[in-house]
């Protein structure tokens, strides 16, 4: 559930229609940005290797069939297990060409 007040976007609950989280990762809009980065801050990636934190995320969604969104959402898990792990990698880029070759 997501509650609006101004500009700050809560996510009350994970339980609660999860699996249709990853639809606002597809949207370039601020609301859906907002959406997004909230419920990425549930995971916090530091200390896990590529294969689990990807596992960990995607559990949590329901399986998308485009090629060009699966892209788009991995692309948004890039960037936060980079935030989350960046020692360890050079770049979002680096974590997402590695996730796309695997």
């Amino acid at each position: 559930m997501v509650q609006q007040s101004g500009n700050c976007i809560i996510l009350m609950t994970m339980d609660v229609n999860t699996c249709y989280v990853h639809f606002f990762f597809l949207y370039r809009n601020s609301f859906s940005q907002l959406v997004g980065e909230e419920f990425l801050k549930f995971f916090d990636f530091s200390g896990d290797t590529l294969d689990v934190a990807l596992r960990r995320f995607v559990r949590h969604l329901t399986p998308i069939a485009e090629p060009q969104d699966r892209d788009q959402l991995l692309l948004h898990f890039a960037q936060h297990y980079h935030s989350c792990n960046s020692s360890q990698y050079k770049s979002a880029g680096n974590i997402t060409a590695g996730l796309c070759l695997s």
